[in-house]
């Protein structure tokens, strides 16, 4: 069986904020990575960044994967609360 780890490099869009970051990962880490949120453990922080969670966030990336026939099993490891998967639009 192929293995073909998705973890690396993502892209994240929402709540106006656009930017790269890192899988595994959480909207939270892509925000801290690039400096686009402040320290949430930091006085008052918390409560804006828990607002932050009442918005939709995509995560993308593109990647190859050739079939040979076999299946295809998709695991997603870490997935949190709803979300929809797709690929290739």
């Amino acid at each position: 069986m192929k293995r073909l780890s998705l973890n690396g490099t993502w892209r994240m869009e929402g709540a106006g904020y656009g930017c790269a970051g890192t899988v595994p990962g959480s909207v939270y880490s892509f925000l801290l990575e690039n400096e686009l949120m402040e320290d949430p453990f930091f006085r008052q922080n918390e409560l804006e960044a828990q607002r932050l969670l009442d918005n939709e966030f995509v995560f993308s990336r593109t990647f190859d994967f050739t079939v040979g026939g076999e299946k295809v099993l998709l695991y997603c490891a870490g997935l949190d609360t709803l979300c929809d998967i797709y690929i290739n639009d």
